[in-house]
């Protein structure tokens, strides 16, 4: 049994290269990872909510994602976040 409302790592800060999706599952959820322009990693659920299409599959287009799934959509929305969205402080 895991905590829920809880802090883990999603991993290495070498591990989220910018300009690229990375996968994980943690706690048997799917979440798909990736940094923005300005350095930040955030952590999304990966499943496009209109499809339930695995985000990682999609692109990054400047800080979002395109679903790659037959309906087109970016995310986040208009730049809100996810409820799964974490900052990641600058050291």
């Amino acid at each position: 049994m895991f905590l829920r409302n809880s802090w883990y790592v999603a991993g290495w800060t070498h591990q989220v290269q910018p300009g690229a999706l990375t996968a994980r599952k943690i706690l048997g959820e799917p979440i798909a990872l990736y940094r923005k322009r300005d350095n930040d990693v955030v952590a999304l659920e990966d499943r496009c909510c209109h499809r339930f299409a695995p985000l990682s599959h999609g692109r990054l287009e400047g800080d979002d994602i395109r679903c790659m799934s037959p309906v087109v959509l970016t995310w986040p929305p208009r730049n809100k976040m996810h409820r799964w969205a974490r900052r990641q402080a600058n050291a």
